[in-house]
């Protein structure tokens, strides 16, 4: 759908909302790689790894990041 937000605007919104869990999501993400991801410069959710995925999934609870097996 048109009206569906990027994963980088999901991620984004995510990370304004929830500042206080910023510092988590960089322990396990490099800063620069995470900057990257929220101002839309990476936008290729395919090519990301399961790992950076994990991740994410883990510490935000997006399910756009959920890995399914």
């Amino acid at each position: 759908m048109a009206d569906e937000k990027s994963w980088n605007e999901q991620l984004a919104d995510w990370a304004r909302n929830h500042p206080d869990q910023l510092d988590t999501l960089r322990d396990r993400i490099n800063r620069s790689t995470l900057n990257d991801y929220l101002q839309g410069r990476i936008t290729k959710l395919d090519r990301m790894s399961k790992g950076r995925k994990s991740a994410l999934y883990e510490v935000t609870g997006l399910e756009i990041f959920k890995i399914e097996e």
